[in-house]
């Protein structure tokens, strides 16, 4: 974690243990290592805990990075952490922030979006299915595209499927 050379410290971020007091360089790894790869495979090492207490990590990355990659990792772990939680109270989250998402990380987080609003009402599903058609019909990005009519397919396998149980 400590190497000179940046493919090394990001190979060893998927290397250790995730244990005190590794857990903390790993952190730190997030916020100071000089490399984005490094800072990125950080963040997706402490997603793959899906543990809530990092949540505040993943925010302070989103505050202070400059790198996409990097950013759309620590979504990618908030978005994570907002699915395994189940709290539909977050689908504002996804909704506030999917522009700033770019490339492939787009497809991950509208995913995600998608899944967790299975979780909500169908009033909820279907005005947010609305929000999901303007993005797949008029985005720039084609990522964003593919993700929101990735999307509009699993809440419509979801309505069918609560139609079919009925």
């Amino acid at each position: 974690l400590k190497d000179e050379f940046y493919a090394l410290r990001a190979f060893g971020v998927y290397q250790v243990e995730l244990s005190e007091p590794l857990v903390e360089q790993i952190i730190e790894l997030t916020k100071s290592d000089p490399h984005p790869d490094v800072r990125s495979a950080a963040v997706e090492r402490l997603i793959e805990t899906q543990d809530p207490q990092y949540a505040n990590v993943f925010e302070q990355v989103l505050e202070t990075e400059e790198s996409a990659d990097v950013k759309g990792m620590a979504y990618q772990g908030l978005g994570a952490l907002y699915v395994a939680n189940g709290d539909v109270s977050k689908l504002s989250f996804f909704e506030e922030h999917w522009s700033k998402i770019e490339q492939y990380d787009a497809l991950t987080f509208l995913g995600a979006y998608a899944e967790l609003l299975t979780q909500a009402d169908t009033p909820k599903i279907l005005e947010s299915a609305k929000k999901l058609k303007e993005v797949a019909l008029t985005d720039s990005s084609i990522f964003r595209r593919f993700g929101a009519t990735n999307a509009i397919n699993t809440l419509h396998a979801h309505l069918y499927q609560l139609a079919e149980d009925a």
